[in-house]
């Protein structure tokens, strides 16, 4: 009953699905305009911050205020999300000026609501989320009454019988009246009337015949209902007839039997009900309205004032009687509404247009113009005009000539109005303009078409307003990988073959390491986990298990667990579990860490860490499948999967940094992040884009000083005019290592210390790929890629040569040398291509300079070449230095030159300079940089290797190529004079003092020519260069060991061959 008249109550808005749409369009709170001019200044553009005031419980027919403001750079181009726990119960609200805001809501029927609001600014970023509950009380009802005013009746035959009453209650238009005999008949429905106004009821029974009784029973309530009932009864008249008071009136039919002595006539008693009109009678006429009230109190009789036939309850029979049914003022032939409810007068308050439709609920169009109040922006404008195109172009209901400032209705006054005929209903920006007027990013496609909003100035669009933002060739609305990497070629939807997941390999599958991992069960606190089915081809896995009985174990397990997850990328799964009996403990208190280090964390990372943690449900040498059969296997505390569905070491978790113990945890944070990188590095073949060459295909190099020194091979170039089309080498080196493992000890005798050992090499060698001269392929001294093995694992690498193209620019049959002192399998692919071709081609090139001992003599130029004259002879496009600089020895003198120390590499000519140096090596004031080689796993340095890999160096990290440094010198050149460029190698800036021979720096300078056309032979120069490093230690990783003693040594090595 109460959700009927739920219309009947809405206050500022109505919130139907017609209305709140409606208002949505007038007000523009469907979605703010995005305009995406930005500005040009640097000020970082922030989220918004939101301030929400709250809501209390009201009471029924009450507005709910809700209002608030937000902080932003420009509040007014934001918008807030106010959403009601009802249907169609969002709406958005704009921010004035000062960043406040607010909406009052109405017609909300009693009951429980939430209300949500949060905030978005013009670049789409979101404040936090408020929820409020609040409650609307139901209003208090009376109970219902019901009073019958003559409970006895009598009829003659033939007389037609009535019953009326009254009903009482609060909401009398909430009210029903039905009518049962004592038979428990009900009364017909159309023998009732009942007058919702003014609660009065009657009930016509016709012609009786016999004594009936009866009962009337009224049910009323809004939001509570109750019920009341009166009995009835009706009778036929004796044939005796009294009449005591002697009026005429028989007593039977006398209301007032023993009333005055008068006598009745139409006259004096007007309806013969036996009561003198004068003085006794207060209803002349009988119709049911007392003289005072009665309009027509001598009118016609025979009938019952009822709002059926006397709707303003005036005592005028409408139908012949009176000419203002309604009683508001307005006679029937000028009502509109001549039924509308009783109780109120017409006047321009409640009647504005004098229509005789009472606005507050009667009228829909309150100044007659033909627009309805719901879409009329002036209810109660001028009156007497028609709205049409012409007078009111935005059929608002507002007359343009004088009522309208904005006469499009787009929120935007007339004044300022760059688009002032916009269609009703398009949101428009600040301008005045809809998206099918404005172009926001300025690309020559309108908003309303433009599939890709904000496109930055001067960047080239298609017909759908969308650019190739990541320059990969494929428009924005195409482009399902919009932030593919430089130098990879994307397909005909962007995407580059390192941005697609790698399939779920079927097998064969091993447990060796590099083994492709199969199918494994593993029980966890979230459920049954099996990687077969949650492998999304996009991933890395690490699995680290406790084992109290292991003091090292037990030492990493208990670390900050948040430095571990603070370091890990965001595509590594982590499982911790146990291999102890109590391992539900274990685990218990490792969630317990986890959430505590989260919870501090913003929303941002800890919904980046969703689904990514998990905690073992069993001892961990009872999942199955694959794990099983590692763990077996390895008996290893941690275990890692990387991108290719490969199992992976981890290695050492030695914290270098101190260089007298502890393991760090967060050092397994290290091998996910290489894994990236490595998933480039072996994915950078399969672009299409790259032309292939091998040089060597899964070759074992003996390393070692001996023969084995120099592993050879050769390889077929594509021809001279194939070659001349690239503008890109590359060099892919696998340097793999026995079983794929990192290097182990062997204890034969049992005494527990190792007596050889296996997997992977020991130290960090210098290691070379060199070219055979072309025309003497006996001839291979010239250098093509530097490498710095690692301690103790094998590693993957890619390195840019690009300058060193002229060296390879005929093509055809090329000899190739790998030399290095440690042993491995070998995997060597040429890889040429074309990127952002400018022409340019190198030709040829000199070499310029070389290194040598790094002391006072380094710069002596009776004793080194310091000075080399650019050859201006012939004609070229572009000149650079490209430049190999590694500085080695440790220890020998004051400043650990010249592998920890910034040597710097000065090149000058005509005026210019330009320096080389290498800061995270140290220098007088600075030490070298710990963490250095660490901070470059991203750029391939392999992890955790089992010696002082993290320290800086001068110009090389173990595990990692050396890649050429290169410097423009083109615009240093005087083509009418000299151009001898000068090299120096300086400390602090200056000539470096100290005496020793030891320390030595491994530098090859190319001076390179560009043209654009490939003509000129090559030369080549013969370097042989040594190495050396820091010691390495043992590492516990097994079940059963604990942590050693580590000691740390200094080693020197002679590598001379």
């Amino acid at each position: 009953m109460g959700a009927n008249l739920l219309g009947l109550f809405m206050g500022a808005r109505r919130w139907s699905a017609l209305g709140l749409t409606l208002i949505m369009l007038v007000s523009g709170c469907i979605g703010p305009f995005a305009n995406n001019d930005t500005d040009s200044a640097d000020e970082e553009d922030l989220p918004p911050v939101l301030t929400f005031n709250g809501v209390s419980d009201i009471d029924w027919g009450s507005l709910v205020p809700v209002s608030g403001t937000i902080s932003d750079e420009s509040p007014t181009t934001a918008t807030v999300t106010i959403s009601f726990s009802i249907p169609w119960g969002t709406l958005y609200e704009t921010p004035d000026a000062n960043g406040a805001w607010d909406f009052n809501m109405a017609g909300l029927a009693p009951g429980d609501y939430s209300v949500t609001v949060s905030a978005t600014d013009a670049a789409g970023q979101s404040s936090e989320s408020f929820t409020e509950n609040f409650t609307v009380r139901p209003p208090v009802e009376s109970e219902a009454q019901i009073t019958i005013w003559r409970t006895q009746v009598w009829y003659e035959d033939g007389e037609e019988v009535q019953v009326t009453g009254q009903v009482g209650h609060t909401y009398l238009e909430t009210c029903t009246v039905t009518m049962f005999y004592d038979s428990g008949d009900e009364i017909s429905p159309d023998a009732v009337s009942f007058d919702g106004t003014s609660g009065f009821f009657s009930l016509s029974l016709g012609e009786l015949q016999g004594s009936v009784n009866g009962t009337a029973q009224s049910d009323c309530g809004l939001f509570t209902e109750s019920r009341a009932s009166a009995s009835f009864q009706v009778s036929p008249l004796d044939e005796q007839v009294n009449d005591q008071d002697g009026d005429g009136i028989p007593d039977e039919e006398d209301d007032c039997a023993d009333g005055a002595s008068f006598s009745s006539s139409p006259t004096t008693d007007y309806d013969a009900d036996g009561c003198y009109d004068i003085s006794e009678d207060l209803d002349d006429d009988n119709d049911g309205v007392g003289d005072p009230y009665d309009d027509c109190p001598k009118g016609q009789l025979g009938w019952q004032s009822t709002p059926a036939n006397d709707h303003d309850g005036d005592g005028c029979r409408d139908i012949d009687e009176d000419d203002d049914d309604d009683g508001d003022g307005i006679t029937d032939s000028e009502d509109r509404c001549p039924g509308s409810p009783y109780g109120w007068t017409s006047n321009f308050v409640s009647d504005y247009d004098r229509d005789g439709c009472r606005d507050s609920d009667s009228d829909s169009d309150d100044d007659d113009d033909g627009i309805i109040d719901g879409l009329d922006s002036c209810p109660k404008g001028v009156i007497g005009w028609i709205p049409d195109a012409s007078n009111d172009r935005d059929s608002d209901g507002c007359r343009d000539s004088d009522e309208d400032t904005d006469d499009d209705n787009d929120s935007v006054p007339d004044t300022n109005d760059t688009c002032p005929e916009t269609l009703p209903g398009f949101p428009v920006n600040e301008f005045g303009c809809a998206a099918y007027e404005w172009d926001s990013d300025s690309d020559g496609v309108m908003d309303d078409t433009d599939q890709c909003d904000g496109t930055p100035l001067g960047l080239v669009v298609n017909e759908q307003g969308c650019a190739d933002l990541d320059g990969d060739g494929v428009f924005a609305n195409v482009d399902q990988c919009p932030d593919s990497q430089d130098r990879w070629t994307a397909d005909g939807v962007g995407c580059t073959v390192i941005q697609y997941p790698v399939p779920w390999d079927t097998g064969p599958y091993s447990i060796n390491p590099m083994g492709r991992v199969g199918p494994m069960t593993i029980a966890t606190t979230s459920g049954t986990w099996q990687i077969q089915n949650a492998w999304d081809g996009n991933s890395t896995y690490l699995f680290i298990f406790n084992y109290k009985s292991s003091s090292y174990m037990s030492s990493l397990w208990g670390q900050n667990v948040g430095n571990l997850l603070a370091a890990t990328p965001d595509n590594t799964h982590i499982f911790f579990g146990s291999y102890d009996s109590d391992y539900a403990n274990d685990i218990a208190g490792m969630e317990s860490r986890v959430n505590n280090w989260l919870n501090a964390q913003s929303q941002e990372k800890r919904e980046s860490w969703n689904g990514r943690i998990r905690y073992v449900d069993q001892r961990a040498g009872e999942a199955s499948g694959s794990i099983n059969g590692v763990i077996n296997d390895w008996n290893a505390f941690y275990y890692a999967i990387d991108r290719f569905q490969r199992w992976r070491q981890i290695g050492s978790l030695f914290d270098w940094q101190t260089q007298s113990c502890c393991y760090r945890l967060d050092y397994i944070a290290n091998e996910p992040a290489m894994f990236n990188k490595e998933f480039e590095v072996e994915k950078r073949r399969d672009d299409p884009a790259i032309t292939t060459v091998d040089v060597f295909v899964g070759e074992r190099h003996s390393g070692g000083w001996g023969g084995g020194y120099t592993t050879k091979t050769s390889a077929l170039l594509p021809d001279a005019a194939t070659m001349a089309t690239f503008n890109t080498l590359e060099v892919f080196l696998e340097h793999s290592c026995s079983e794929h493992k990192d290097r182990y000890g062997i204890d034969d005798d049992g005494d527990g210390s190792a007596d050889r050992y296996a997997g992977c090499h020991e130290w960090d060698y210098l290691h070379y790929l060199k070219i055979c001269n072309e025309d003497n392929s006996s001839v291979c001294g010239t250098e093509f890629v530097r490498y710095i093995t690692t301690y103790g694992r094998e590693g993957r690498w890619i390195t840019d040569i690009s300058p060193l193209l002229w060296m390879v620019k005929n093509g055809g049959n090329r000899s190739f040398t790998y030399q290095g002192a440690n042993g491995g399998w070998l995997n060597v692919t040429l890889m040429f291509s074309t990127w952002d071709d400018d022409g340019l081609r190198p030709t040829h090139g000199e070499k310029a300079f070389s290194g040598g001992n790094f002391n006072s003599d380094y710069n002596n130029e009776s004793k080194y070449d310091r000075r080399f004259d650019v050859n201006t002879s012939t004609q070229w496009d572009k000149v650079e230095i490209a430049a190999i600089v590694t500085g080695h020895g440790f220890g020998q003198d004051p400043n650990n030159c010249a592998e920890f120390c910034n040597h710097e590499h000065r090149f000058s000519m005509n005026g210019r300079d330009v320096t080389h140096d290498f800061p995270e090596a140290g220098n007088s004031s600075v030490g070298s940089d710990r963490q250095g080689c660490q901070k470059s796993v991203g750029d391939g340095t392999v992890a955790n290797q089992k010696g002082s890999w993290p320290y800086g160096r001068a110009g090389w990290c173990p595990g990692l190529d050396v890649a050429p440094w290169l410097h423009d010198i083109t615009d240093w050149v005087n083509w009418a004079g000299q151009n001898e460029i000068l090299y120096q190698g300086l400390w602090n800036g200056q000539q470096y003092t100290e005496t020793s021979n030891n320390p030595n720096i491994r530098t090859l300078v190319w001076v390179i020519y560009y043209e654009n056309t490939s003509t000129v032979g090559a030369s080549f120069v013969s370097v042989q260069q040594p190495n050396e490093g820091l010691s390495v230690i043992a590492e516990p990783t097994q079940l059963g060991s604990n942590e050693p003693t580590p000691t740390v040594g200094i080693a020197t090595r002679d590598e001379n061959n």
